[in-house]
């Protein structure tokens, strides 16, 4: 009988994670998740990974919860959002969110306060009306349901990774996805194909891939465009188009989606190399513990892919992707130096991102591979980093503390921009989700940061040599996905979306003390 519930409980561990597993797969193999069938997917997996880990817990009759506040902040955030939606009388969303009050009087056009055309009429007169906070509902709906998703996730993974075995099975799926993302991605363009996967083009919808109404909403490359017959010529009103050189790899947004992929991947890489690379009570040579232990090919192909995705972050021309992947390099390598592994080999594999890194600069410096990606309009000139930040403290200013609602920001930036040949997307996701949010994402945000910081400072003094360096990959990979969201677009695509939330998940479990990721032995390894 005991035999029988212990294969039981076996079977129910891992058939629960079956739909995460085909929720990333299905997202980070067929465009990034921002094709029309993947919302329902999306929808259906997390209802079945939520009934999932409750019949594990009610099985297991373990915690529901890990006693962390990170999971109730997020719903907190997820109540603001709604909060956002809901219409309210014309007077106090004139004193908590004036920006708001204008925009629905001027008959609901998107039109931010300085970059509003010279207007012949007086404002519709709503005396009575009911108005929201949120400048654009239906993407707004759209992102609470992401959230409510990856708050999901964030849940399930939290308490499903109990057990070393499972953490590894994680990592491998999206060390997994970044290798294919990198081999597709360096396969077309050394080739110069556009189109995702150098093929499907959105003007020729087929099936099951994104057209351009999708690439309107998802965080791609979308350029200005003056608006035929405006009212004013000093003053036209742009419109954003989704911009068609973006298309390059699997994901829409191109190098910029691809280098908030490898912000995560590359810790992640780097740490499970260092893990196959220990010594483990063993006094061989470090090819032959490889070659013992039957992962030299393993290894071979991990080393391959960092350098490959290293380089192909290089070949950008600019050092701002490149400050992601390798701050969370920075804390896996800190890690990895206490571990049970040789400080050259720890080193070594450092410096293979390092190398692949200067190469592609040098590459983009010779003009090996040209900028037909349309990067340099997010990165290399001060006037877009110049106008961004103008528009931004515009709309904070108009928008007062409450902010516009999620999935609004480009629905006022594009005509609060006065250069048309500048992309309507944010250049910083954590700067959008702060307009988005208002007042209430910064003192959340602090509250959580608090919280993790004061749990950090405490250390890992329990964990042995062996596990440190793959308690590093986490948390380097978590310090990744934080400073990437200061500094890089479009990463509300929900692929990334879940790919942060199980990264989060882990270090929260960390966090939390949770140590029994790192008291038994890789069996087989």
């Amino acid at each position: 009988m005991t035999a029988l519930m212990r294969r039981r409980e076996f079977w129910l561990e891992w058939l629960s994670l079956a739909p995460l597993a085909l929720l990333i797969s299905s997202a980070g193999l067929l465009f990034g998740g921002v094709a029309w069938w993947f919302r329902p997917l999306a929808v259906v997996g997390a209802s079945l990974v939520v009934a999932g880990g409750l019949m594990r817990v009610g099985f297991q009759r373990g915690k529901l919860f890990l006693k962390s506040p990170i999971l109730l902040l997020g719903v907190i955030a997820s109540g603001w959002a709604v909060f956002q939606l809901i219409p309210m009388p014309r007077s106090m969303v004139a004193t908590i969110a004036p920006l708001s009050l204008q925009v629905y009087a001027y008959g609901n056009a998107p039109v931010a306060a300085a970059a509003m055309p010279v207007q012949t009429s007086e404002p519709k007169q709503m005396a009575n009306s009911r108005i929201p906070i949120s400048l654009n509902r239906a993407e707004g709906v759209k992102r609470i349901i992401f959230m409510l998703i990856g708050l999901s996730i964030f849940w399930f993974v939290g308490l499903w990774t109990d057990r070393l075995p499972k953490l590894m099975t994680l990592l491998a799926l999206i060390i997994a996805l970044g290798m294919i993302n990198s081999a597709i991605m360096a396969l077309q363009l050394m080739d110069g194909s556009s189109g995702l996967y150098g093929l499907f083009q959105p003007d020729h919808r087929f099936l099951v891939g994104p057209g351009w109404v999708d690439l309107q909403a998802a965080p791609h490359l979308l350029n200005l465009e003056a608006l035929p017959g405006s009212a004013s010529a000093e003053n036209s009103w742009p419109i954003s188009r989704p911009h068609t050189l973006g298309l390059v790899g699997i994901m829409p947004g191109g190098l910029v989606s691809f280098a908030c992929l490898q912000s995560i991947v590359i810790p992640l890489t780097y740490g499970c190399m260092c893990y196959l690379s220990q010594r483990r009570g063993s006094r061989q040579g470090f090819v032959d513990r490889l070659r013992d232990r039957g992962v030299t090919a393993l290894w071979l192909v991990l080393a391959c892919h960092l350098f490959l995705a290293s380089l192909i972050l290089g070949t950008i021309g600019h050092i701002q992707p490149l400050i992601p992947a390798f701050a969370g390099l920075c804390v896996a390598f800190c890690f990895s130096w206490r571990a049970d592994l040789e400080k050259p080999i720890g080193l070594s594999i450092l410096l293979i991102c390092f190398a692949g890194a200067f190469a592609g600069m040098w590459m983009s410096e010779i003009g090996v591979l040209n900028d037909s990606y349309g990067m340099d309009s997010i990165w290399s000139e001060r006037s877009a980093f110049d106008v961004f930040a103008g528009d931004t403290g515009l709309i904070w200013r108009n928008s007062g503390w409450t902010g516009i609602g999620l999935g609004a920001y480009s629905h006022v930036s594009a005509y609060s921009k006065h250069t048309f040949a500048l992309p309507s997307n944010a250049i910083s996701s954590l700067a959008q989700g702060v307009i988005e949010f208002g007042v209430p994402m910064v003192v959340l945000g602090s509250f959580g940061g608090f919280w993790a910081f004061q749990r950090f400072a405490r250390g890992f003094r329990h964990v042995d040599a062996e596990h440190r360096c793959l308690l590093g990959t986490i948390l380097g990979a978590s310090i990744a996905i934080l400073v990437g969201l200061c500094l890089l677009p479009g990463w509300e695509m929900p692929i990334l979306t879940l790919l942060v939330c199980s990264i989060l998940a882990l270090a929260d479990r960390c966090l939390c003390g949770a140590r029994d990721l790192f008291v038994e032995s890789w069996e087989g390894v």
